[in-house]
């Protein structure tokens, strides 16, 4: 237990650099949104299992949008769907995202969006891992949303 607050608290510490400006290598916030909603979803009795390692994983995840979301989506490629272009580093065949591993873009903000939102119901899940899952898929889409409104 004591090492997952130290990764939560870690990751917390780096999303709160990027919100004051600091460039970092942004790997740990993909890696962070990646791991909690791009692999293989796990049947109930797995997430029950693994019910301390989902709860921070997904509490880190939320920890990256609700601090420097506003950074982080900055970053986005545009709000098509992404293309493909030669080089590009790719998730493994068994990920839901299918897309290059290092870009934000719309269509994978509401993948995370959707995965917040299904952990945010999901009842082996502690309260406030509910709590914050609601909380930053509103953000995600808000954001989302913003942005569309000022394309039109």
């Amino acid at each position: 237990m004591l090492q997952q607050t130290r990764w939560l608290n870690f990751e917390a510490f780096c999303a709160r650099l990027v919100k004051a400006g600091i460039e970092l290598n942004l790997i740990h916030a993909i890696n962070a949104l990646s791991d909690a909603f791009e692999r293989p979803h796990f049947d109930e009795n797995d997430i029950a299992r693994l019910q301390a390692p989902w709860d921070v994983k997904v509490n880190v995840a939320a920890q990256w949008v609700l601090i420097a979301g506003d950074e982080l989506f900055a970053r986005n490629s545009g709000l098509a769907t992404y293309v493909l272009k030669e080089g590009d580093d790719l998730h493994p065949k068994n990920c839901i995202w299918q897309g290059p591993y290092f870009v934000f873009c719309v269509e994978r903000w509401k993948l995370w969006a959707r995965g917040f939102r299904d952990m945010s119901t999901n009842q082996m899940l502690n309260s406030l891992t509910r709590a914050r899952a609601t909380e930053a898929a509103a953000s995600i889409m808000g954001r989302i949303n913003c942005a569309v409104e000022r394309l039109d």
